[in-house]
């Protein structure tokens, strides 16, 4: 922790204030977030001179909390415990906190006089969606919206967040520096079953948050997140920012400076003793007393503590030996190994081709816009002027398409002998008839300026001039849930890399024979069924032929290396086929049939 060590003076009342300022500042500080390039330097021992000269506490000092209606009276407790010290005019409060709790706090902030700056919760909902896929279920907002604080708190540059819950004092547990388990091997790394051997406590963090966007912090704790969940074999993190931040320490460990404090680790078996329930239970700790003194807003001098703790930096046996290991034993993956996806993180890039169907659209536009991931750019082109009013907002352009000597018939004209006589023209032999390919032979190579859409598409792209993947879906399809771009990310190995996956779009398609082959069968893939870089876009450009799709994947199987993804991201709406899709210019029949029909996950 940075703080100076301060004396007790022989007056009670200034003992207890001293005491409260102790808890309240120094015995919670868990580690500063200072990203590289910061002018402060850890210093070799952790005497009073150096630590008064690098850091002087609440000079004017920006303090978070993060919290809903079931912890309001966590945080008056916080802030009923800095007035007492005395620090409360010298603090400005950022309180991030549904609307409704506003009245609830305002009386005691009013009360004591507190500057304070209040911030919608709502915006952790938004701030979180990235990383909730990696997350337990089970794991609270506010604890994952601390990580992103630094976009919240857009006009602060450095903020002390605190979790207001009623463990956050470093004299429960750890008691001392290095507990003996640690001596045991599966203490150095983590046991069978858990991530880590010790975890940073992510109750109380120092934030230099100027410095965490210009280092771009969030981007980096997302990469580092998605490449340890796939390391741990897609194992959601079950102490969510604590797993978080650890990963990100692995990837970046100049980021950050630990402050010599007990609670700076916490060791898994000691962690799982004080785990948090919603309840703030009451103990004989003198610092849970002094808590539930504050909570309860008690007349009288609060309960004594010792201004020094069994875990703090002055007491013995002396300063804290710091090692960030990168290899664990204990763990099913080494630490050391290279980031596992290296892409997760790039611009994805989603095409969607409409004239028309202004209803199917939006709910394809609904899909994109509930994705997790947070890179994605939504390029639209349409050939019809008039469904230019319903892409009003979006980036979209109208494309001009020569039909030249287009004849909308020609399939029936020179295919239909080579069909099933019970088959509708254009509807070919299903799979594993005699004569499908021999159909199909005919009805690819008919001509279909249309595909010259795609190509619009890819050109914009090229224009854009930043890498990244490519997705082309159509306007009556849908992404199958929120997380499916972010599991297609988690598969993206290199560059020189064609993503193949199945989607459901009437059928499963590939079929399961044609899955996992080295190969794509005509007829049986889609262009809602691969993802590739952008680099590659001169090869997948498409003819004006039909089948179009199948020939640039086809050419791009042949250069590339194939990767079979497990993920089913993309499909039909679930009233395409009801309404004649599959090519057609059907559109949903009013926008209450597309919310019934469509949920996304």
């Amino acid at each position: 922790m940075l703080l100076t060590q301060r004396r007790l003076g022989s007056a009670l009342r200034r003992s207890l204030r001293l005491s409260a300022k102790f808890a309240f500042i120094s015995s919670t500080t868990v580690f500063l977030l200072h990203l590289a390039g910061s002018p402060w330097v850890q210093p070799e021992s952790w005497s009073e001179t150096s630590l008064s000269s690098t850091w002087r506490p609440f000079a004017r000092h920006d303090i978070a909390l993060i919290f809903d209606e079931n912890r309001v009276d966590y945080a008056a407790q916080l802030v009923r415990s800095a007035a007492f010290a005395g620090v409360a005019t010298a603090a400005r409060f950022h309180l991030v906190a549904p609307p409704g709790t506003r009245p609830l706090l305002q009386p005691v902030l009013d009360e004591l006089g507190v500057s304070v700056e209040w911030y919608d919760y709502g915006i952790c909902e938004q701030l979180v969606a990235p990383v909730r896929p990696f997350a337990n279920e089970a794991i609270h907002t506010s604890a994952l919206c601390k990580l992103f604080l630094a976009d919240i708190l857009k006009s602060v540059d450095r903020v002390l967040y605190f979790k207001p819950w009623e463990g956050l004092v470093c004299g429960n547990v750890p008691k001392h520096h290095r507990p003996a388990v640690f001596a045991a091997d599966d203490a150095v790394c983590s046991p069978a079953g858990q991530p880590e051997p010790a975890q940073v406590n992510g109750g109380v963090i120092l934030m230099e948050l100027a410095r965490m966007r210009r280092a771009g912090f969030a981007d980096k704790l997302l990469r580092s997140i998605a490449s340890t969940f796939v390391l741990a074999d897609r194992r959601r993190a079950t102490w969510a920012e604590q797993e978080f931040l650890n990963s990100y320490i692995r990837d970046y460990p100049d980021d950050f400076s630990l402050l010599p404090c007990g609670c700076n680790y916490q060791y898994v078996g000691l962690r799982r003793e004080v785990k948090s329930t919603n309840a703030a239970r009451e103990t004989g700790n003198p610092y849970n007393q002094l808590f539930h003194h504050f909570r309860r807003n008690e007349s009288g001098l609060p309960p004594t503590v010792s201004l020094v703790s069994d875990s703090s930096a002055y007491s013995p046996p002396g300063a804290v030996d710091i090692m960030v290991g990168f290899d664990c034993v204990g763990q099913s993956y080494p630490c050391s190994d290279p980031p596992s996806t290296p892409h997760w993180g790039d611009p994805v890039y989603v095409l969607t081709r409409t004239a028309e169907r202004p209803r199917f659209f939006a709910a394809a536009q609904e899909s994109v816009r509930a994705q997790t991931y947070p890179y994605i750019k939504h390029l639209i082109v349409s050939n019809d002027a008039s469904s230019m009013a319903y892409l009003h907002g979006a980036d979209a352009e109208l494309a001009a398409i020569s039909a030249g000597d287009f004849d909308p018939d020609e399939v029936c004209r020179r295919c239909d002998d080579l069909n099933e006589p019970e088959n509708k023209c254009g509807q070919a032999p299903k799979l594993g008839k005699p004569n499908r390919q021999r159909y199909l032979e005919c009805y690819c190579s008919t001509n279909y300026p249309m595909n010259e859409l795609v190509n619009n598409l890819l050109r914009r792209v090229e224009r854009v001039g930043e890498p990244g993947w490519i997705i082309i879906l159509d306007d009556d399809n849908v992404f199958n849930s929120t997380t499916a771009v972010s599991d297609l990310m988690l598969d993206a190995a290199h560059p020189d890399q064609l993503l193949l996956f199945q989607s459901i779009l009437g059928r499963p398609t590939p079929s399961p024979g044609a899955m996992n082959q080295p190969y794509v069968v005509r007829g049986d893939i889609d262009a809602s069924n691969f993802m590739f870089h952008s680099s590659h876009i001169a090869d997948a450009l498409w003819d004006g032929r039909r089948c179009g799709d199948w020939r640039a994947i086809d050419r791009l199987a042949n250069m590339l290396d194939i990767k079979w993804s497990t993920a089913i991201p993309i499909s039909a709406h679930p009233q395409r086929a009801k309404l004649g899709g599959m090519g057609g210019r059907h559109d949903l029949p009013d926008r209450d049939s597309a919310a019934n029909e469509l949920r996304f996950r």
